[in-house]
């Protein structure tokens, strides 16, 4: 190989390495100016909390004037006074029974001139409703009347007669609502079957005065009736 060749070559790399390094350090402060840049950061601000209302104060009311004695009253407070009449007064009313809770009456309005009073008392009607309600009924039981009113006595059986049987027989009898024996029912036996037996059927035809609840005729017992069979010495 030439030398010459070989010297020229070699001064062509230089020259290009000499124009490259003049170009890499023309363009390497730009770039180093565009990278060291400072970063701006801008704060941003939170909004400013929305104020409270304005505190509304009481208006008052104006005070009223002093009212000179030689001074007429104004005319509302003439109708006012007009508009509001005494109110009748309720008189209490004595009873003997247990009262009722006592009634109290409101506070009057400032414009009225007298307050109505309420007091204590039931009404007479009222009062008597109760004793009413709690009074018994009227009850009167069945009854015979003294004179019997046609009923025959029970007779001697004969055969009792003749056996020597004698005794005191008690029934208990229901009696309805006309007077008639509905039921009998022996409470106590003389000892002998003939005499209660005779007993019984006699009662059961007999008419008795019915028993009454307030006047009203009701199906009641006539308890404890009693019979004696007693011979004759």
């Amino acid at each position: 190989m030439d030398i010459g060749r070989v010297a020229a070559a070699g001064g062509a790399l230089a020259l290009h390495a000499i124009v490259l390094s003049v170009a890499l350090t023309l363009a390497a402060p730009e770039a180093m100016r565009t990278l060291i840049e400072p970063v701006q950061v801008a704060l941003i601000r939170p909004p400013e909390p929305t104020p409270p209302p304005p505190r509304q104060e009481p208006v008052k009311p104006p005070e009223p004037l002093p009212m000179r004695k030689d001074r007429p009253p104004a005319p509302q407070q003439k109708a006012q006074t007009a508009a509001a009449p005494a109110a009748p007064v309720v008189a209490a009313t004595p009873i003997d029974e247990p009262r009722a809770a006592a009634i109290t009456a409101e506070a009057a309005p400032a414009t009225a001139a007298h307050a109505p009073r309420v007091t204590e008392g039931v009404p007479p009607a009222a009062s008597r409703e109760p004793a009413a309600a709690t009074a018994a009924p009227v009850k009167l039981g069945p009854r015979l009347d003294a004179s019997w009113s046609g009923n025959a006595p029970p007779p001697y059986p004969a055969m009792a007669r003749r056996m020597g049987e004698e005794g005191e027989v008690r029934l208990d009898v229901h009696v309805g609502t006309d007077g008639s024996v509905i039921e009998v029912r022996l409470k106590k036996s003389s000892g002998s079957q003939l005499l209660d037996q005779t007993a019984i059927d006699t009662v059961k035809k007999w008419r008795f005065k019915p028993a009454t609840v307030d006047g009203r005729p009701v199906a009641e017992w006539y308890y404890n009736w009693k019979w004696v069979f007693k011979l004759e010495s």
